[in-house]
């Protein structure tokens, strides 16, 4: 009985078949929970009446669901209605973030990853465009007055009436490199919710603009969904991003690249040697014969501004390359 409770809870969530992500459904709600999240969306009232439960109880396990992220909460004129997250990269985001779940819990997201990640990647190779997309960092662009309000992180943060910084989740999850865990944004209703789960940190506009900064030092890419509307931003890494690092290392195309590409002023350049070390994509390639020469491919640069971040001589630029039309409206739902 138990074990349809938590498939109906999975359907219900939208949750592909797996050998793993039941268990991690299992390892993270009890069974009295997963009876409440078959009853949703609702508000709590209509929850309690359907269950014959107190409000005390009702309140008490919606309240963990939660800071569980499983559920979202939703306000409108005044009246607060829950439903649930859909689809397994939304599942992975919000829960996989929660921070006292049992070690199997952790354990089993890893095993997920290993094995079940390449049966994710196809089918996201699948939708029509990327599911994410590259974003650029302002202070390498070339021409600023080009920039889009939809792609100039420092826009999107000075438009927010409410930013957090949360925890990366798949550098938490899977730990494959060193980088800072405490970097991605969420704005407004996003932070709204991350800060009421009690796992983000809020920050001021400055503050925001200054983790930008720290970000580009570290090589960290911006990305988020393919789409004009932007709730998030994260900072990936090519070791960890469950896009970016099979992006990279296996050649699934899961990330579109901005509407920017870098360009190399050889007279400004010292041959350092800098961008190639750190460019994420490994679009970079130093040449000492017969000249020396940097060797920028268009295929692999995905616009970021890392190398020209993070250039010593500010040799690099990037420049527009790619129109408007660009950027899709709407991005795939998960």
């Amino acid at each position: 009985m138990e074990t349809d409770v938590y498939q109906a809870v999975a359907d219900k969530l939208g949750l592909p078949p797996s050998d793993y992500l039941h268990h991690i459904l299992r390892s993270l709600v009890s069974p009295e929970e997963a009876k409440l999240i078959l009853e949703l969306p609702g508000t709590s009232g209509e929850v309690r009446e359907r269950l014959s439960m107190t409000e005390e109880e009702v309140n008490q396990i919606l309240e963990g669901l939660i800071k569980k992220g499983i559920i979202i909460p939703r306000v409108r004129e005044g009246v607060t209605r829950y439903s649930t997250v859909r689809g397994v990269l939304q599942f992975h985001d919000t829960c996989g973030v929660y921070p006292f779940a049992p070690q199997e819990y952790y354990e089993l997201w890893r095993e997920w990853r290993e094995k079940e990640g390449t049966k994710l990647c196809q089918e996201w190779e699948k939708l029509p465009h990327p599911p994410m997309r590259v974003f650029p960092y302002r202070k390498a662009i070339k021409d600023e007055t080009e920039v889009l309000p939809i792609e100039d992180l420092t826009a999107i943060v000075n438009s927010s009436r409410e930013i957090a910084v949360v925890n990366c989740v798949c550098r938490f999850l899977y730990r494959r490199c060193q980088k800072p865990l405490e970097v991605c944004m969420v704005f407004d209703r996003a932070a709204e919710y991350a800060l009421e789960r009690g796992l983000g940190r809020r920050l001021s506009t400055e503050e925001a603009i200054e983790l930008i900064d720290r970000c580009a030092e570290e090589g960290l890419v911006p990305s988020n969904m393919n789409e004009r509307r932007i709730l998030a931003m994260c900072f990936c890494c090519n070791d960890c991003c469950i896009f970016l690092s099979p992006q990279v290392k296996d050649g699934y195309r899961l990330l579109s690249q901005s509407r920017y590409e870098a360009v190399v002023d050889m007279e400004s350049c010292t041959f350092c040697g800098s961008c190639e070390e750190i460019c994420p994509f490994g679009a970079i390639e130093m040449k000492e014969k017969p000249n020396p020469e940097v060797i920028m491919d268009s295929e692999k640069c995905f616009g970021c501004g890392v190398c020209a971040m993070n250039c010593p001589t500010d040799a690099i630029q990037i420049e527009l390359v790619r129109g408007a039309e660009h950027i899709p409206e709407v991005g795939f739902t998960y």
